[in-house]
């Protein structure tokens, strides 16, 4: 196999959707619909096997999807018989040609000097501030340079939460966390520093407003609504800021370096660069955190999958946001059908998964059981899901 580091820029703004739709005839249909900051790992997939298609024989794509016996079995044997299936399948899909796929992560240069870095978002347990004495007896409050744990001890403070089965459970707080601050949505760069980046240096906000049509082209009542979609903030002291990930490919298929794919739920279009890795300096994300990681404690490097009953079983406690998840599938008798988003089906089952970042703390004897099952489902993580950063013992 041959491993690449790709790198997607987009051409504009990009919009990724998620579970808050405005798609008319949606029930969960909203007048302010945001993108997500990074694609799903499911869209990437969904990207590299049309592009591994279009490059063996463009006459194999096909809009339509109007394929004879002959032609499906050559598309089963370059990129597998189906899309990705069942999130909790413990036994991974074969891609055939893809073979495995990392996180998705920002790839950038400094403004002033051709330095590359790659970020991450910052764990969820950062401090985002530190407060000082100042003169005249003040407090000074400075935004942390560099990612700083929070921290839990045994004199840790604890609040009861009833977190839903009626038992009331005692939930540590960290010693220095202020409920002001909040949690970070800024980025770390992964290099032995772990400098911060604020959010605003590598991400701007651009919102449009429109208005839905009816069916005899009139507006209603409800017809407003607003996207929020965002593009790389270039110039202000980054530049060439990408989205990063490697990917394994089977040695029969040579992918070209540069092309230009569509990714996201307006097909937004991206320039897509592969580059063979040889012995470049990709970082070591593990090595990196290592002096940050308690015995205890996991990092979520990747959107993670976990039943709720493991998750109670194992965690004792977590610092944590989540994000919704439903699979696509295509109605093939809907193929002809002039809306586009009409052609897909959303599966009935909805997942939340632990989002990228989050920390999870193990409870007693149970790290290596919960680092485990988090790993076990190998349909996840063999296309960038389920990725954890931990040391424990």
């Amino acid at each position: 196999m041959a491993k690449y580091l790709a790198e997607l820029k987009p051409i504009g703004s990009f919009f990724f959707g998620g579970e808050r739709t405005q798609r008319d005839g949606d029930s969960l249909k909203n007048n302010i619909v945001s993108s997500n900051i990074f694609p799903q790992q499911t869209s990437i997939l969904g990207m590299l096997r049309k592009k591994v298609l279009i490059e063996y024989d463009p006459k194999l794509y096909k809009v339509k999807w109007d394929y004879k016996s002959e032609e499906k079995e050559i598309i089963a044997e370059l990129i597998g018989k189906r899309s990705f299936q069942n999130i909790d399948a413990k036994e991974a899909q074969d891609f055939k040609f893809i073979k495995k796929i990392s996180p998705t992560i920002i790839s950038c240069k400094n403004k002033d000097r051709n330095e590359k870095k790659f970020l991450m978002p910052v764990p969820k347990d950062h401090k985002c501030y530190e407060e000082k004495q100042g003169e005249g007896g003040t407090i000074k409050r400075d935004k942390n340079k560099y990612y700083t744990p929070l921290r839990i001890e045994q004199n840790s403070d604890v609040c009861k939460v009833n977190y839903g089965d009626g038992e009331l459970e005692n939930t540590p707080i960290p010693l220095d966390y202020k409920n002001k601050d909040g949690i970070s949505n800024d980025f770390v760069v992964l290099d032995k520093n772990k400098n911060i980046v604020d959010f605003d240096e590598i991400f701007k906000l651009e919102s449009n407003i429109g208005i839905n049509l009816g069916g005899v082209y009139k507006t209603n009542d409800n017809g407003l609504f607003r996207i929020n979609r965002y593009r790389f903030n270039e110039g202000q002291n980054y530049k060439d800021i990408k989205f990063a990930f490697t990917v394994e490919f089977d040695d029969k298929y040579t992918p070209q370096n540069r092309s230009i794919v569509n990714l996201g739920g307006e097909g937004t279009s991206f320039i897509l660069e592969l580059k063979k890795i040889y012995n470049e300096n990709i970082p070591d994300i593990n090595k990196i955190f290592k002096e940050c990681i308690t015995d205890n404690k996991l990092i979520l490097l990747s959107n993670t999958f976990l039943k709720y009953e493991e998750y109670t079983k194992l965690c004792s406690y977590s610092i944590s946001s989540t994000q919704d998840f439903r699979c696509l599938k295509l109605e093939f008798k809907k193929i002809n059908c002039g809306n586009y988003s009409n052609r897909f089906i959303r599966s009935e089952k909805k997942y939340s998964l632990l989002e990228r970042g989050s920390i999870l703390y193990a409870k007693n004897g149970k790290y290596e059981e919960l680092k485990n099952t988090i790993e076990k489902y190998n349909n996840m993580s063999n296309i960038g899901y389920n990725h954890i950063i931990g040391g424990g013992k």
